[in-house]
């Protein structure tokens, strides 16, 4: 009988099976492209990038004009996933979260701080602590719907200016 081939051949299994995936490392890029408008890439299409680096080349107003985080999601993220520096508003549309310490944070010690919002829904967030936090003391605002949490959907800080010496941000309730 053929035993001890198909033996040898399934031994030799998983090398052949193993990963073959790129192993060098984050790719550096070749080039830049600046885009003077977004460049929409439409449902079923692809699009390669080819190594370029695409950048708007516009700079921020204060982020006047705000941020949509539409879809997609994040793990293994110890304190926050997103983390809100600038003034304006940000809405977060049906995103995934799991073993996190805080989905969203308004910045409770920046230099200069500013009045934030945010705007969440859909969001799923597992295995994690708070969905939002605000500065309340500071005019932030949060609004939300259809959001699947853990523990605390919105938390209210008490937040200072680092421009006025060192500080941390105090929890102030839920908000």
């Amino acid at each position: 009988m053929h035993f001890p081939s198909a033996i040898a051949l399934l031994t030799a299994l998983p090398s052949v099976l193993a990963c073959k995936g790129y192993t060098g490392g984050l790719p550096k890029h070749t080039g830049t492209k600046t885009l003077s408008a977004p460049q929409y890439i439409k449902k079923g299409q692809t699009f390669d990038a080819g190594w370029v680096k695409y950048d708007r080349g516009v700079k921020c107003t204060g982020q006047d004009e705000g941020a949509n985080i539409i879809g997609g999601g994040a793990y293994k993220a110890a304190d926050k996933i997103i983390q809100h520096n600038g003034c304006g508003h940000v809405n977060i549309i049906n995103f995934y979260a799991n073993d996190y310490g805080k989905v969203y944070r308004s910045c409770g010690n920046c230099k200069g701080n500013c009045r934030r919002s945010v705007h969440m829904e859909g969001t799923t967030a597992v295995n994690g602590g708070e969905l939002m936090g605000i500065n309340t003391n500071l005019g932030d605002k949060a609004t939300y719907s259809n959001n699947c949490y853990p523990k605390v959907q919105c938390q209210g800080y008490n937040g200072c200016d680092k421009g006025n010496g060192a500080c941390e941000p105090t929890k102030a309730g839920l908000c």
